[in-house]
């Protein structure tokens, strides 16, 4: 896997866990040193100003080093006492916890939408949150944010915020305060290059329908997310299956025969209440029946309708 490859998913993987201070021996590690080599080369992450408490001997690899201080000479290597080799060196980057510059990330971010020229990255929320300007799409103006997680914390900040919301990954349930808020899953929709991180194709996951108030729409379908009362559901790919023929017929009756086809199961099984057993909010929204084995696909206010 190409350096700046291993990195991204080191970065995004390390953000989706809370941003959790490493040990350094992840640097020793043969399958993992070039990408967070490359996350310290980029300024994203950085060693921690404090030592560890419990520095293995690089020699033997069992006993702690003692008396730790810094090597006779000046410069960063240091040296400690191991009980069962002596005297050993250590060098600087092999006793500091690694940590994500947070705030150089959310920087990384506003950058990489050529927002830092224009905007400065104001964090909010004691670390969790930065907002890092305003991009327009498709004549509209919408308000950035840059969050590594999206929890209830975020949740409350942003609630009845209307824009774009820069993230790892996007949760499967969001929280109906943010309904107009268009998630930007950076796992999905960027990398790094040698120079930093790079997020491309912004307009597909923003959409018109992420930052407008959304009400009952299948919009999302092909994400296997609908809208339903402005609360966003994920759906279950049979669901979504399901949805899809529906859309497809342009609200002209389904026999239960060809949903049964593309859903790949067999007709006499064919059950809409064992479908939608665990999306019965979905069913009753959008979808209607003749009890005679024809379905169709329940009119909707906005007429916002997934076309594929």
């Amino acid at each position: 896997m190409p350096k700046v490859d291993l990195a991204f998913r080191l970065l995004c993987d390390w953000l989706a866990a809370g941003a959790p201070a490493l040990h350094p021996a992840v640097l020793a590690d043969v399958d993992t040193v070039a990408g967070y080599r490359h996350l310290l080369d980029l300024g994203l992450a950085k060693a921690d100003a404090r030592l560890l408490d419990d520095i293995t001997c690089p020699w033997c690899s069992i006993g702690t080093l003692h008396q730790v201080c810094r090597a006779r000479g000046g410069g960063n290597a240091y040296r400690g006492l191991c009980l069962s080799c002596g005297w050993q060196n250590i060098p600087a980057a092999q006793l500091s916890p690694l940590r994500l510059d947070l705030p150089k990330i959310a920087r990384a971010a506003a950058a990489a939408l050529g927002l830092a020229s224009r905007f400065e990255t104001q964090e909010i929320g004691q670390g969790k949150l930065w907002r890092i300007g305003e991009r327009e799409i498709a004549r509209k103006r919408h308000r950035v944010w840059f969050a590594p997680m999206v929890d209830q914390d975020i949740a409350r900040a942003l609630s009845g915020e209307a824009g774009i919301l820069v993230c790892v990954d996007a949760p499967t349930q969001l929280s109906p305060s943010m309904a107009r808020l268009a998630l930007v899953p950076l796992r999905a929709c960027a990398h790094l290059r040698k120079a930093g991180l790079v997020i491309e194709d912004l307009e597909a996951p923003v959409g018109s329908t992420g930052t407008s108030e959304i009400g009952t729409s299948l919009a999302c379908l092909k994400d296997r997310v609908v809208h339903v009362n402005g609360e966003r559901i994920a759906v279950s790919p049979q669901v979504r299956r399901f949805l899809e023929v529906l859309v497809a017929a342009d609200a002209k009756p389904v026999h239960k025969s060809t949903l049964a086809d593309a859903l790949e199961i067999d007709v006499d099984k064919f059950s809409p209440h064992q479908i939608f057993k665990k999306h019965k909010i979905v069913k009753d929204a959008f979808v209607e029946g003749d009890g005679a084995g024809r379905y169709w696909l329940r009119p909707l206010p906005d007429e916002a309708h997934f076309h594929s």
